[in-house]
């Protein structure tokens, strides 16, 4: 059976939230579409999850550094490396991914990209190479629904506002290269 993921990002609730409407709409023809389809909601505004800290960061040293068994961790350091690995694992299950947010400060809520954040793991969804970062999630298809509340492309030169939104077709985020790789399964 195939499995989506549908993550939203908003803390705002659909009826204000043209994003969420059309995550709405766009769920509503997935399900009519795709009936046999397991499709799990995750809101990263209403669902707690772990995001990757300091307690995070010191297992991972002894875990990779240290060369420490689990079992040596402490109980904390257990305990948020096994939430985020429910993450990471929740995200490699699935087939299919929609992001579905608004755009802030020219990205993405900061709530979505802990949420990334905690599945993009090197080693399970992506490991470096001399030519850079390969995704290891195969054969997984991603749509992201954003919008925005304002004109976020204008022309060259035409005073306040000219610089071309990051979101404008053929864009590229250099920086978010990684989670991309990790999606897509390819440099």
């Amino acid at each position: 059976m195939t499995q989506l993921l549908y993550i939203t990002a908003t803390p705002k609730s659909p009826d204000h939230s043209v994003g969420l409407q059309v995550g709405r709409a766009f769920l509503q023809a997935y399900r009519e579409a795709h009936p046999d389809d397991d499709i799990r909601v995750f809101d990263v505004y209403q669902e707690a999850f772990q995001t990757v800290d300091g307690d995070v960061v010191r297992a991972w040293g002894k875990l990779r550094k240290e060369r420490l068994d689990f079992s040596e961790l402490s109980p904390v350091e257990r305990q948020k490396v096994n939430a985020l690995n429910d993450i990471t694992e929740m995200a490699m299950r699935a087939d299919k991914y929609v992001f579905v947010s608004p755009m802030w400060n020219w990205g993405i809520p900061p709530r979505l990209k802990a949420f990334i954040d905690a599945f993009v793991i090197v080693g399970k969804t992506f490991h470096y190479t001399e030519r850079g970062p390969v995704g290891l999630l195969r054969d997984k298809k991603a749509l992201h629904i954003q919008s925005s509340g304002g004109v976020l492309l204008r022309r060259a030169g035409s005073g306040h506002g000219s610089q071309p939104s990051l979101s404008a077709p053929g864009a590229r985020h250099r920086r978010d290269s990684r989670r991309t790789s990790a999606l897509r399964g390819r440099p």
